[in-house]
């Protein structure tokens, strides 16, 4: 008898073990599934586009580099988005296989410290004065040329035209279906429009100080001021387009990075605005700006309020 209650209290126990599986399970997939929401709901998540996470330091880091007067004219709203663009390219890129190396990289970067006329020690210096490193820089060039080729290869190589206004229009149309055709979810909020009725108020002082800085060099009010790098692609890009407007009657004053004159003035009076970035264009009347390639429709929009 000892031995058949032996083997019967095994059997118990067996099935016991049998029906607290299920639950152990059970429980498992439930932690599981909290960690995953958790993760994509963080509150460190700014967006998650199609899967990858945007993150609320990744939008501060790159607010934070903004000069301190730009951030009256730039929106923490508009910094996501132009991370949620960039990423959607990137994610596209990756599926065309495109990708650029560090050494192409470091060539172009090369070619930009020649053609300013700054020699590495000085050209580290700037970039110790902006307070970004080498890597960043790296980092910064290889995604904007992994655009780059992506649009050449795709929707510039489509197009048969070498008209600026098209090609930017064709570029936006592309970008805008890129995302219409993404799992984008905006998860930071947005800015008040207290905060940004307080940012306005204060773009006026700014302004008035860019005009009046301006005006000692002879510069008016009513010039826009074309921030740009002979070694950059998107700045090429732009400068018919500013030949065109000035042939129009706009008036630009072109700040070219290695002209030490230029230089002198932008340092002077623009570097409580400026991007650190280019094409930049600036406009003193109002301290408004705009950085980046855009169409001759946009560049004319923003030189007519200027």
């Amino acid at each position: 008898m000892a031995n058949k209650k032996t083997r019967s209290k095994k059997r118990r126990g067996k099935k016991d073990i049998k029906n607290f599986m299920p639950i152990i399970s059970g429980v498992a997939i439930i932690i599981l599934a909290v960690i995953l929401i958790q993760a994509f709901s963080s509150p460190s998540a700014a967006a998650i586009v199609n899967g990858d996470k945007i993150t609320l330091k990744q939008v501060d880091e790159y607010y934070d580099r903004i000069p301190e007067q730009l951030k009256m004219l730039v929106t923490k709203d508009q910094v996501l988005d132009q991370l949620i663009n960039e990423k959607v390219l990137l994610q596209e890129a990756a599926k065309h296989d495109i990708a650029v190396t560090d050494e192409e990289v470091n060539i172009l970067i090369s070619k930009a410290i020649d053609q300013s006329g700054m020699t590495e020690e000085e050209f580290n210096q700037r970039l110790k004065d902006q307070d970004i490193t080498m890597g960043e820089m790296v980092g910064y060039y290889k995604e904007q040329m992994t655009i780059t080729k992506l649009l050449n290869q795709t929707i510039l190589s489509e197009t048969n035209t070498s008209d600026q206004e098209t090609l930017s229009q064709a570029t936006q149309l592309y970008l805008s279906q890129l995302k219409s055709n993404s799992d984008i979810k905006i998860l930071m909020e947005s800015e008040s429009e207290e905060e940004t009725l307080t940012n306005l108020e204060m773009t006026e002082t700014t302004s008035n100080a860019i005009t009046d800085c301006l005006s000692d060099y002879n510069i008016s009010s009513s010039t826009v001021v074309f921030i740009h790098s002979n070694y950059c692609p998107h700045c090429k890009a732009m400068m018919p387009i500013v030949k065109e407007l000035e042939d129009e009657g706009y008036i630009f004053y072109w700040a070219e990075s290695s002209d030490q004159e230029a230089q002198i003035i932008v340092d002077a009076c623009l570097s409580e605005v400026m991007s650190g970035y280019v094409p930049q264009f600036i406009c003193p009347s109002t301290g408004a700006e705009k950085t980046g390639e855009m169409s001759k429709s946009t560049l004319k929009a923003f030189a007519d309020n200027c």
